[in-house]
């Protein structure tokens, strides 16, 4: 029976799972886009997936991926004079034993002639993992020596050096007879998928933005703390100003102006409130841009407010907070993620405080 023309094109409707497919395309799986990074954009993404996933097992990892790499794109300590190897093959189909072939022999020369140690395990991690021939033949590590001999000449003998044969002596070939190949395997790439995903570089490789659930706020301890004493001090200074009469403590403040004790409360909750934003960003993303970002976005939208005339410190602390209550936070990753709260922004003027000679309260 054929379909009517509004059959048909009911028919084709694209599956949309939300609004912002129309900007962006339908997201691409991780085990696809793995498959469309370039060979050195594979190389950063195993380095990373290795720095952060297996930090309990090594001390060092290093990406030395290149023309010199001697079969190894990653290095990953474990202690003094033991490692494991990485051999990244950014290949669009399953590895072959005729892709590996080459890097079985440098495994060999170079550990045989000592430019470096034997691994302790040795890794082949590809998007499409090894296909079943290899698998058989790393399931069946004894049956690599000859193999690898036998396929000396056509894959070994001019592909570890450049414009330099290399053939297969007595003492090298004895010694690929006695190689130990079961520390071969290859690593799983939705294995190191998965684990990459708990990771901090996890949505700026694949998208998909950031999921991470910020825990509760700080609240501000008991106890001034160092880290406070700039900021606080510049409060004290306002309310000096505000009162024309000396307050030369907290605890002064405390006990003589109730009143401008909940506000002094009020910003040193914002003041942690930013902080707790701050330790949410070192916790979850590769490093502090975001947040620092975000800080010069809030200097630019408070300093003009502060370099206005004011009757006092305080009315010019108050102003300010309004003003970067109002502050419009747009292409930060934290804000686009809706992670930046009106009392981050009030807190974070704050920390400029802190850092800044020029964001004071009292002229």
């Amino acid at each position: 029976m054929l379909k009517t023309t509004f059959e048909l094109s009911e028919s084709i409707v694209p599956h949309v799972d939300n609004d912002l497919q129309v900007f962006s395309g339908a997201p691409i799986p991780p085990i696809e886009r793995v498959g469309i990074f370039s060979p050195n954009q594979f190389e950063d993404f195993i380095n990373e997936w290795a720095t952060a996933c297996l930090k309990n097992r090594y001390i060092l990892v290093q990406k030395i991926g290149g023309a010199n790499d001697k079969g190894r794109d990653i290095i990953a300590k474990i202690a003094e004079g033991q490692y494991d190897y990485y051999q990244c093959k950014h290949y669009d189909k399953s590895i072959a034993p005729s892709d590996i072939w080459v890097e079985f022999g440098k495994l060999c020369y170079y550990s045989y002639n000592g430019d470096y140690p034997l691994p302790q395990r040795y890794y082949i991690v590809a998007p499409k993992d090894a296909g079943p021939s290899l698998l058989d033949l790393i399931n069946n590590p004894l049956n690599i020596n000859d193999a690898l001999i036998q396929n000396w000449d056509k894959y070994c003998r001019t592909g570890i050096k450049t414009n330099e044969p290399i053939d297969l002596s007595d003492g090298l070939n004895r010694y690929i007879k006695d190689f130990h190949f079961k520390i071969v395997s290859v690593y799983p790439m939705q294995t190191i998928i998965d684990e990459h995903r708990t990771t901090p570089y996890f949505p700026f490789r694949f998208g998909g933005g950031l999921t991470k659930k910020r825990p509760a706020k700080q609240n501000p301890p008991h106890e001034i703390e160092v880290q406070e004493l700039t900021y606080i001090s510049k409060i004290i200074a306002a309310y000096t100003d505000y009162k024309k009469t000396i307050i030369d403590s907290v605890e002064a403040l405390q006990r003589n102006y109730p009143e401008l004790s909940l506000d002094f409360n009020r910003q040193r909750e914002r003041f942690y409130s930013a902080e707790s934003l701050r330790v949410f960003v070192r916790e979850t993303l590769p490093d502090e841009s975001s947040f620092i970002k975000l800080k010069h976005e809030v200097y630019d939208g408070i300093i003009d407010v502060i370099e206005k005339d004011h009757p006092d410190g305080k009315t010019r602390l108050l102003n300010v907070m309004a003003q970067a209550s109002q502050l419009s936070i747009q292409d930060n990753i934290l804000a686009v993620n809706s992670y930046v709260s009106i009392s981050d922004k009030q807190g974070l003027c704050h920390h400029l405080a802190n850092e800044k000679s020029e964001v004071r309260w009292a002229k």
